[in-house]
């Protein structure tokens, strides 16, 4: 259970430095991308402040699809999360209900069987002890 837990927060650590380093070679690809566009637009004779424009428009609209992209991921992470704890639960039960039924096979008595059978026996000590009196 233990390591589900840490695999689901490895998953999620991984998860966001990818994106990290995704965002930082996608700036670095339109830093690139600008340059090159701006020249282009220098040797035709287009006005560069145009090919800026429409540049800026480009990147708000990656940016966009970016930030919409880092909330499925986030959305992903915290689903397999979920799924993560719900199925250390049914491996919790499916543990106990196992160990319940091998110390029952062995004719053994399960915790709250002895802790019964201690009050029983504290029970009737005190019994005796008011007899002897």
């Amino acid at each position: 259970m233990k390591r589900t837990r840490a695999t689901a927060r490895k998953a999620t650590t991984r998860a966001r430095k990818e994106t990290k380093i995704l965002r930082r070679n996608l700036n670095a690809a339109e830093r690139r991308a600008e340059k090159e566009l701006a020249a282009l637009a220098g040797r035709l004779g287009i006005d560069t402040r145009e090919v800026a424009k429409q540049v800026k428009k480009w990147n708000q609209a990656l940016d966009k699809e970016l930030k919409t992209a880092s909330k499925q991921i986030d959305s992903g992470i915290g689903e397999i999360q979920n799924l993560v704890r719900k199925e250390q639960r049914t491996a919790s039960r499916m543990m106990d209900d196992a160990v319940q039924r091998a110390l029952a096979a062995l004719n053994i008595p399960s915790r709250q069987e002895v802790q019964v059978l201690t009050r029983k026996v504290a029970q009737l000590s005190r019994k005796i002890d008011r007899f002897e009196k």
